[in-house]
């Protein structure tokens, strides 16, 4: 791997930061974030990015969802290309509103949204609850600064004297209606504890607002719906549905509603045997082919990488990838560009831990030959923990993956990184 130096520069509220070039096979990466330099970057963990809908295509800005850590007391930000090729972004905090932002989503003609959680602290208690909550940027306003509002949030309220858990709550996917006829919905999951176990949540924001369209409980406290994705009509989908992936009961869980969320069924369990799994993320291509992507196992005991396919609207399902391991490894995100190449980002552990990884299948490849060329565009033999989270990809080839790195040494010459990562596949 060979790494060129980054820089930064302040100017005012922003920073300037140089992306470090860094290669792994045949392919080239931007290290965009973090730098060396303390203090260029944010300190906690890159939980999703989103192509700005308000930039060139060509040399397209991002807006970066993280969570808080350090210091910080921002966690979304908006990167700027200086230039044609992407060689330096501007990077400067656009709100604080949510502890963590897990999801970002552009819903046309209405505006910017991020999801995730903000913390209340009790009058009576030094403990902290963390509830859902959800931000939006006015589409005139184009995630600017100071102009993020509270959209929504959720959290049970009960007054039992025998739960035992804090009534933790925690948006975690977004959708939108996007194939024209059913435009302007936009659907929420998450999970809701009621102060013994946790329930699947999903919520719903239509011309009258939002609302509870699924409140289905669990009998743990780890069930927890992840993300969700549309599909339009169309191509290899009969009918358009909306999907969410996750968790529940210990089983990898997806639900289908062909009805804008009146109703949701179940739908491609797996495996067989009904052992521990979970569905971590979902996505569907130009023809209507729909992918989810997740692990065997949950949590901390995450053993292996999953890909399945659907070619008939959810109904039946086929198994792409099926890698299972005896230590850390996950499959956590998955995005499809324009001409339907797939990638999948977590990581795959190595000797020293695990190590951030990357996927990417082509039209007509095997899954066997995309596993075999797995990258590591931090090194196949990284020195300290990374774990790939977050993707966008744009019609130009434009590929952002964000994560976080915990002391990455650059082993050629000893340079440490650490916090919010941000890589850049360039086309």
């Amino acid at each position: 791997m060979k790494l060129k130096k980054s820089y930064f520069a302040t100017f005012g509220t922003t920073l300037l930061v140089a992306a470090a070039t860094l290669t792994t096979h045949a392919e080239t990466w931007q290290m965009v974030l973090p730098s060396p330099i303390a203090g260029a970057s944010p300190a906690g963990s890159g939980n999703d990015v989103l192509i700005n809908p308000f930039t060139s295509a060509a040399a397209p800005g991002v807006f970066l969802a993280t969570t808080f850590g350090g210091s910080d007391t921002k966690s979304l930000f908006r990167l700027t290309p200086t230039d044609a090729v992407s060689s330096a972004f501007v990077i400067e905090p656009v709100d604080g509103g949510l502890q963590s932002v897990t999801k970002l989503a552009h819903n046309p003609g209405d505006g910017l949204y991020a999801a995730g959680h903000a913390v209340s602290t009790g009058r009576k208690s030094s403990s902290s609850t963390m509830y859902w909550k959800v931000r939006r940027s006015k589409a005139s306003d184009q995630g600017n600064p100071s102009t993020w509002q509270d959209d929504d949030s959720f959290q049970f309220s009960t007054t039992a004297k025998n739960t035992t858990q804090p009534l933790n709550a925690r948006a975690m996917g977004i959708a939108t209606d996007k194939d024209g006829k059913v435009t302007g919905n936009l659907f929420v999951c998450g999970w809701a504890s009621d102060g013994k176990v946790n329930h699947w949540i999903i919520r719903k924001k239509s011309a009258t607002g939002w609302a509870t369209v699924l409140d289905k409980q669990a009998a743990d406290t780890y069930s927890v719906a992840l993300k969700m994705c549309f599909v339009p009509q169309g191509g290899n989908n009969p009918v358009a549905a909306h999907f969410v992936a996750g968790i529940f009961n210990d089983k990898w869980t997806v639900l289908r509603s062909q009805n804008q969320g009146a109703s949701w069924q179940p739908v491609g369990p797996w495996p067989a045997d009904g052992s521990q799994a979970s569905a971590n993320d979902m996505a569907s291509d130009s023809i209507g082919n729909i992918y989810v992507v997740g692990v065997r196992g949950r949590d901390s005991y995450n053993r292996g990488w999953v890909i399945r396919r659907s070619s008939d609207g959810g109904t039946t399902w086929e198994d792409l990838l099926d890698q299972p391991s005896q230590l850390d490894s996950w499959a956590v995100r998955l995005v499809i560009d324009g001409v339907n190449n797939i990638t999948v980002a977590g990581a795959i552990d190595g000797v020293n831990g695990p190590r951030w990884a990357v996927v990417r299948n082509s039209p007509g490849q095997l899954w066997s030959d995309s596993w075999a060329a797995a990258g590591f565009p931090l090194g196949e033999n990284a020195t300290g923990i990374s774990k790939g989270r977050g993707m966008a990809a744009d019609a130009s080839g434009n590929l952002f993956l964000t994560g976080d790195v915990s002391s990455w040494t650059d082993s050629t010459d000893g340079t440490l990184y650490s916090g919010t990562g941000l890589l850049r596949r360039v086309p």
